[in-house]
């Protein structure tokens, strides 16, 4: 397995273990909105544009950022981290 395959693996399950554990009812009123712009992250990594879907990452990290909701903001950290690392010409030691 190659280690950029690892890396994705690693942090999509992070994410979806911060999704599945700290899932309430109190972000359940915004969380169409960001359920929208999820989805357009995720269709602009589909079609390979990790720059545009950087764009929108950083958005959902503002507005979460200004809406106190530490759990989008913690998703949108962990996906600006992960395009960044992925496109970086910069060779990054692996951790473990």
């Amino acid at each position: 397995m190659q280690k950029s395959t690892v890396k994705r693996i690693a942090v999509f399950t992070i994410i979806l273990l911060f999704i599945l554990f700290f899932k309430s009812p109190a972000t359940a009123k915004t969380s169409n909105s960001y359920d929208e712009l999820w989805k357009k992250v995720d269709s602009l990594l589909l079609i390979q544009q990790p720059e545009s879907a950087l764009k929108v990452l950083e958005a959902v990290y503002t507005k979460s950022k200004s809406e106190s909701s530490q759990i989008q903001q913690i998703k949108a950290f962990v996906g600006i981290a992960q395009i960044k690392l992925e496109t970086s010409d910069e060779v990054v030691p692996y951790p473990f």
